[in-house]
């Protein structure tokens, strides 16, 4: 508030309530439309100007007006106010600050300073009207002016209240005036000088506003010993004394860098007995002081000062909680300024710590709306982008693949941001660990988010066949048979060439068993085998694998098992059949097919025995099954064979 010295000012003005002026300067028209001073010896002239019928005549009637200017180049008429009229050049001010024309405040301006440059303030200086001028320089956005008049007032000993400076400060900030940097400096170190008290929440805006306006190092070293001398001013409790003193520890420990002694402050006023909030704001000062960019070392500030403070927490208390915010927000900050290694670092330090980081929040009010999906894909994507991919799947392993929950939800971008990160990491890791992590991907696992699986059709389409270009078929059939299970399109192409593969390399049962699941969701929509038949009808798309897992099938099927019958009759059929999944195929591959169809009758073990007989009418080969070799093929596979082939 305005603070005039006693032997400038004497009289009812002492008593004056400065702070309620300014308090109110956003309603000034309303609130200066009833003179404080009394003006009952003024009398208004033609054009409205406020006149003394014994001097007026020395004053220009002109530019006194509200309603006009004066025009003249040289005006032999005053445009100051005398000395001993500070009723008059009050009242004429306030008069003009009440119009909306930005004319008129800058002519009350020019009055105001014109006067006191002149004249000391005496018993008609009125404290609302100079907060109303204050108020409406600032809100035109007269910095220069308002420059000014406070060093005028300061020049005079009156204090303008820290809401004024302040707003100048976020003013200069809000319009990126970076060249009033020295004025905004020398502003608050007079101001602090003589006695103005600033609040700790009013000196980190402060700080701030002169940070955005990217103030000099020099400069900067001139406002935090002023900060911590006004701080120093402070004179409330002893808690939050504390408090105001573990500001300027903290200032001089990030001059010095000293990370160790940081923590110290930082427990100290965790363990003093000052409210969540002000425990709060400290904080946020804590992990301002921590993004500074350290000139020894490229390790990020955090890690030496998790370091210290780590060693000497409570178990369960506010130092732990409020460690662990701080390096949230570190970790934010690395992330969106893609500082990937710094960033990789702090992940490894929070993972370290109790409780899990991600179900915090940091200490910036603008991180309040990173959902906890959101702080695990940005943890995720930096080791990514560090190159360290086993830490990034550790970091979702960690958290168990977390998406959402009713408890901490997220926003659909989160999902579509986690599902980009997901999907680059597995395509920088080994087959296996690729398919762990598309298994996960949001949606897919029980009770997760509801995404559209069918996105990922792709990405897995992708993997499989990356696999068996590879020879990396177990993975391939793990990935197949959760494409089976979860409802996503498989290639029937790598579908058959999987299933081939695995025969080939002896693998007998996953290709049986992938054939029968591939089977019952309409893979192969023209091999049926109907119970009780013994004609089988197989289309030449089949390849030899699959062409005697068919045999298999049908014999386990229709042929019953009994020792007291080694023979069948008739023999069992097999019809090679020449439409296809994609039609009627050429003769030349009809033919191939007939080949495979004899060598698929060598897999089985015991071997089967396979006749070709004769060409039905729509020219279709046909073979006959010795019974005596199916006979004892079932006798010999009978118990897997039924288990299997049975359901």
């Amino acid at each position: 508030m305005f603070i005039l010295q006693e032997n400038e000012i004497d009289g009812d003005d002492k008593s004056e309530d400065w702070n309620s002026g300014w308090n109110s300067w956003r309603n000034l028209p309303s609130n200066l439309k009833q003179n404080t001073c009394n003006t009952d010896n003024f009398t208004l002239m033609k054009n409205g100007g406020p006149s003394r019928p014994a001097t007026y005549g020395t004053y220009c009637k002109y530019y006194f007006s509200e309603n006009h200017s004066c025009l003249r180049n040289t005006c032999s008429f005053l445009h100051v106010p005398r000395s001993g009229d500070e009723k008059f050049c009050m009242a004429t001010v306030q008069r003009f600050i009440v119009s909306t024309n930005p004319l008129y405040v800058k002519r009350a301006v020019d009055l105001f300073t014109g006067y006191y440059k002149m004249c000391s303030p005496g018993l008609c200086f009125n404290v609302e009207v100079v907060t109303g001028l204050l108020a409406s320089l600032i809100r035109l956005g007269f910095l220069s002016d308002t420059f000014v008049a406070l060093n005028l007032l300061l020049r005079h000993n009156i204090r303008p209240p820290a809401e004024c400076v302040l707003a100048v400060f976020e003013h200069a900030c809000k319009r990126k005036f970076n060249k009033t940097v020295p004025q905004l400096i020398y502003l608050i170190s007079k101001v602090v000088e003589n006695g103005c008290v600033f609040s700790v929440d009013q000196c980190e805006r402060l700080q701030k506003c002169l940070e955005c306006l990217n103030a000099p190092k020099s400069q900067m070293d001139v406002f935090i010993a002023v900060k911590c001398r006004a701080l120093a001013n402070i004179c409330v409790s002893p808690e939050m004394f504390n408090v105001a003193h573990a500001f300027i520890d903290l200032e001089l420990c990030k001059k010095q860098e000293d990370w160790k002694q940081m923590a110290a402050v930082f427990l100290r006023v965790c363990a003093s007995p000052c409210t969540t909030s002000h425990l709060l704001k400290f904080c946020v000062a804590v992990a301002t002081a921590l993004l500074v960019e350290s000139s020894q070392s490229r390790t990020p500030p955090y890690s030496g000062f998790a370091e210290a403070a780590v060693t000497q927490l409570s178990d369960e208390g506010l130092d732990r909680n409020f460690l662990g915010r701080i390096g949230i927000s570190m970790l934010i900050h690395y992330y969106r300024t893609q500082q990937w290694s710094k960033g990789q670092k702090i992940v490894e330090i929070l993972s370290q710590q109790q409780p899990c980081y991600s179900v915090m929040k940091g200490v910036f009010s603008n991180e309040d709306t990173t959902s906890r999906c959101s702080l695990i894909t940005m943890a995720t994507e930096l080791h990514l982008h560090s190159g360290s991919m086993e830490g990034a799947l550790n970091v979702l392993k960690e958290n168990n693949w977390f998406v959402s929950c009713s408890k901490w939800p997220c926003e659909r971008g989160d999902v579509v941001h986690r599902v980009a990160v997901q999907t680059r990491l597995a395509q920088c890791t080994s087959h296996r660990d690729a398919l762990e992590v598309l298994m996960h991907l949001p949606g897919l696992q029980p009770l997760g988010d509801s995404a559209d699986v069918g996105e990922y059709t792709g990405l897995f389409n992708s993997l499989l066949r990356s696999c068996l270009e590879r020879s990396a078929l177990l993975v391939a059939a793990d990935t197949l048979e959760f494409m089976l299970g979860n409802g996503l399109h498989a290639e029937l192409l790598l579908v058959q060439n999987l299933i081939c593969d695995l025969g080939k390399r002896n693998r007998w049962n996953r290709a049986r068993i992938l054939f029968q699941r591939a089977l019952k969701v309409g893979y192969y929509p023209l091999v049926e085998v109907v119970p009780g038949s013994l004609v089988l009808e197989l289309p030449s798309s089949l390849n030899e694998v699959e062409m005697a897992v068919c045999l298999e099938m049908f014999i386990c099927r229709n042929i019953p098992h009994s020792p007291d019958i080694p023979n069948i009759s008739p023999a069992p059929v097999v019809t090679l059949k020449r439409a296809s999944n994609n039609g009627s195929v050429p003769e030349s591959e009809y033919l191939s097919a007939g080949c495979r169809l004899l060598s698929s009758a060598q897999l089985p073990n015991p071997k089967l025995r396979l006749s070709y007989t004769t060409v039905n009418p729509q020219q279709e080969q046909v073979y006959t099954i010795e019974p005596g070799s199916a006979h004892n093929w079932l006798s010999y596979n009978h118990s897997w064979a039924h288990r299997l082939w049975s359901v």
